[in-house]
């Protein structure tokens, strides 16, 4: 009886073993499977920090241009009658600017992205300007330009 009783033991504890070892071997499986995977997040972050920042010494790029050039664009003229060399009136809402004429009416509204950048420019100690720097027919081409405050 003690030997039937010792060889179940024996059989007993070695399944016991056995499953240790299969659960030991199926986790060392998983964690070189997560370590593989954390391997490759861990690249792909890398990667992402550097491309952040390229694309960051980008725009800091673009925008000292801005800042160098000022920013044009045309509007219609049919209502306005801006003439050459006329200030505009620059007015912030929300998320967007508005520029005016002298007599308070609307001639462009910004919004989106133009916004972004306009807004990036004030952050970074710069105040805005707008005149019309050029008239043909119907349009008018305005600039707004940057001056360190």
């Amino acid at each position: 009886m003690d030997d039937k009783f010792n060889r179940s033991y024996v059989c007993k504890i070695n399944d016991y073993m056995r499953k240790i070892d299969d659960n030991k071997i199926r986790l060392e499986k998983e964690v070189e499977k997560l370590n593989s995977q954390l391997f490759a997040k861990l690249e792909k972050y890398n990667e992402l920090v550097k491309n952040k920042k390229d694309l960051e010494q980008k725009y800091e790029q673009f925008l000292n241009f801005i800042i160098n050039r000022g920013m044009s664009f045309e509007v219609n003229n049919s209502y306005h009658n801006l003439k050459q060399w006329d200030s505009i009136k620059i007015t912030f809402e929300k998320n967007r600017i508005i520029f005016g004429d002298k007599k308070g009416q609307v001639i462009k509204i910004i919004e989106d992205l133009q916004f972004v950048i306009i807004k990036d420019m004030l952050d970074m100690g710069y105040s805005g300007r707008a005149i019309v720097i050029r008239i043909q027919e119907k349009i008018a081409l305005i600039q707004l330009r940057f001056n360190k405050i």
